[in-house]
């Protein structure tokens, strides 16, 4: 029988916290889970692959792990990813053994994963936590992804025609993040809240027990 004596004990998370981060591209997803690490130790990024080519500044094993379409099919086939999905052309995965052991080791692992990977992951681990991300309007998130200057118009016009069915997706998050460009300090925070306040779930903690 479990020592319910020692609150601090039986009242607390024994493994780490699963956090999906999803939203349009250009959200600014990317740059809040990055600056989230930095200043958390006792989390880690997943990181994941994808069969698309590196934009200009990006490096493997960094942004993503760049494999070609031939290795990533066969390791699908293996059940080498945690989820899998294709979007804009190209496949994107997140490897799982890592994450798995991350999280008996008490890690937070934040995943930053699209729609598609998100409703997987959703359906493997009913606990999850997820947080869609969004800018303060469809204008400023044109802005946003004009401003890379890394793809070409049939790209960029292919992104946002997928973004108003991307957004009908967030009936199906626990959170919904505001990114407010130029507001960096402002959204991690928010996301720092979510996450603390999570593990603080009576719900999450009872469960463990189960």
């Amino acid at each position: 029988m479990l020592n319910k004596d020692n609150f601090s004990n039986y009242y607390s998370l024994k493994t780490g916290l699963l956090i999906v981060v999803s939203g349009p591209s250009g959200a600014g997803k990317s740059l809040i889970t990055q600056e989230y690490i930095k200043k958390h130790p006792e989390a880690v990024l997943s990181i994941s692959e994808t069969t698309r080519s590196p934009r200009k500044g990006e490096l493997n094993g960094r942004e993503y792990y760049f494999v070609n379409e031939k290795t990533f099919l066969k390791r699908e086939k293996e059940d080498y990813y945690l989820e899998s999905a294709g979007k804009y052309q190209n496949r994107y995965g997140t490897p799982k053994k890592k994450i798995i052991q991350d999280l008996k080791n008490g890690k937070d692992v934040i995943l930053e994963i699209e729609t598609q990977g998100a409703e997987q992951i959703r359906k493997k681990f009913p606990d999850v936590v997820s947080v869609f991300v969004l800018p303060t309007s469809f204008t400023d998130l044109e802005k946003q992804i004009r401003g890379r200057k890394t793809e070409t118009e049939e790209a960029i016009n292919l992104r946002l025609s997928e973004t108003r069915s991307e957004v009908d997706q967030i009936k199906y998050y626990d959170f919904v993040l505001i990114n407010r460009f130029g507001y960096l300090d402002e959204s991690v925070k928010a996301l720092t809240d979510i996450i603390k306040a999570e593990r603080y779930n009576v719900k999450r903690i009872l469960n463990q027990y189960k």
